[in-house]
């Protein structure tokens, strides 16, 4: 029996070596620390102002300062990739894969975002071939830690199946995705976005929903999602202990 004990010990030792190995071994090839996918919302519902505002968050929400301090809070850097999305066969790439290693390069993001234009307009909703989109850039991106896609939107799906049938046909076994919902600035009468995004965006362990009542609130929304999907899992933890001490 001690005989027995003993083996098995090993055999846990053994393989907990071999799993710290491996580990070791993704850190050291990684080039990235996060794969960033982002979409942008260009639904028919999403014109005028309200796709100005869109834009416009996304540009401002990138240069918080909580953003500015979670992308360089680690050695290896940040990449974003920002792609538009509407109908089955309407999705257009704004921003390939840009590793933010400088705050130049997050500046160039910044104004890539800022002064993009719509590429489709009066488009049908096709929620499901947003990540499906999303999947095929992570697959041409380079070797990262974690890999994260945000989906965006405030319409209802009206073409092409859900994200749920992305996440299970597409390569997703590594991508957690996380969803934005836009509500109408009456939020408190419309809820169907945020039920609709809880029940079919989110994918993978630790995936969340954020929301944004109308699109003036799109920047403060869109700057909560970005801190907490770059903010590295140790500085996450830090901030949190240190919200729960006492002053």
């Amino acid at each position: 029996m001690v005989q027995h004990g003993k083996h098995r010990a090993l055999v846990r030792a053994r393989a907990c070596l071999c799993a710290l190995a491996l580990t070791s071994s993704a850190a050291a090839a990684a080039e990235w620390q996060l794969a960033l996918g982002a979409s942008m919302d260009v639904l028919s519902s999403v014109e005028g102002f309200k796709d100005v505002l869109q834009r416009g968050g996304w540009a401002s929400a990138l240069i918080v300062p909580e953003m500015e301090a979670a992308v360089f809070a680690s050695s290896l850097p940040v990449a974003m990739s920002i792609y538009e999305w509407s109908g089955r066969s309407n999705q257009e790439l704004l921003l390939d894969w840009r590793p933010l290693s400088t705050q130049a390069d997050l500046l160039s993001a910044v104004k890539i975002a800022g002064r993009s234009k719509r590429s489709h307009n009066a488009c049908s909703t096709a929620l499901g071939c947003a990540p499906g989109y999303g999947a095929g850039r992570f697959e041409r991106g380079s070797n990262c830690l974690s890999s994260v896609v945000n989906l965006a939107g405030d319409g209802e799906k009206n073409e092409g199946g859900p994200p749920t049938s992305a996440f299970a046909e597409f390569p997703f076994e590594n991508v957690t995705a996380n969803g934005l919902a836009t509500q109408a600035s009456d939020y408190l009468a419309e809820i169907s976005p945020v039920r609709r995004h809880q029940k079919c965006t989110l994918h993978r362990a630790g995936s969340f929903l954020e929301s944004a009542r109308g699109f003036e609130n799109y920047e403060h929304a869109m700057a909560r999602t970005l801190e907490r999907k770059v903010t590295p899992p140790a500085m996450r933890t830090l901030n949190h202990l240190s919200s729960k001490a006492p002053g």
